[in-house]
């Protein structure tokens, strides 16, 4: 089986999440939209839909509704509405998740609380309980004909639809991959709006086995009960 990563940027790496699906038996293939992080153009030549057997569409620092991107979001959002019309799964991931909202007739707006850390989650299905990493200012609308999971005082955090599922919390985090987006600037934003990043990557840390179990759970019950693949 083969699973693609589109990834907005390189600094959204498959992470926990790819480490889990290769130990389930997947190839992993990876699509960077923007090489360049310092120019907004990206690429939108995606690979065919069939060629794989799901596909996760990854977290982004932009915005769904950012203007400066609507020329490689728009594209993004029409091959997630086409990746679902013709059934083929898809895990989206924070931005992801936002995205897989819009394609679907929901509503992403900017929350009116931020969240970045590791928040514990509630859900009637066990492996979505968390906690779980979040790093958003958005929030997502469940769509209309979608089965919301989980939620919190912020707003939802999964929703099913389909073959398809949306998490607005990135459970590929690790320790590296949060110093990689400190470096890309992320850090000093982050800092300047009041969050302590050091208490943040300390947690990340110890939480990091826990979570690399936690996540293996999710992508089994996903592929397996979601996605439903061999």
């Amino acid at each position: 089986m083969r699973a693609l990563f589109i990834q907005p940027d390189a600094t959204e790496e498959p992470g926990l999440v790819g480490e889990a699906l290769v130990g389930y038996g997947f190839e992993l293939d990876t699509y960077i939209i923007q090489p360049d992080l310092t120019r907004t153009e990206g690429s939108t030549d995606f690979p065919p839909l069939g060629g794989h057997d799901l596909v996760v569409v990854t977290g982004s620092p932009w915005s769904v509704f950012d203007e400066e991107v609507s020329s490689w979001v728009t594209p993004l959002v029409h091959h997630i509405r086409s990746a679902i019309e013709t059934d083929v799964p898809i895990l989206g991931i924070c931005f992801g998740a936002q995205a897989m909202s819009v394609a679907l007739g929901g509503v992403v707006e900017r929350s009116n609380r931020s969240e970045f850390g590791w928040v514990d989650i509630d859900s009637t299905v066990g492996p979505l309980c968390g906690p779980w990493f979040e790093f958003h200012q958005d929030v997502f609308s469940t769509p209309e004909g979608a089965e919301e999971l989980a939620a919190n005082e912020v707003g939802p955090q999964a929703f099913r639809a389909g073959r398809s599922l949306a998490v607005q919390f990135h459970p590929e985090i690790s320790a590296g991959q949060l110093l990689g987006w400190y470096d890309s600037g992320e850090e000093g934003r982050l800092q300047h709006a009041g969050f302590d990043t050091q208490r943040v990557l300390d947690d990340t840390i110890r939480l990091e086995d826990e979570a690399r179990l936690r996540v293996r759970r999710l992508i089994d019950w996903f592929v397996e009960e979601i996605a439903k693949l061999p």
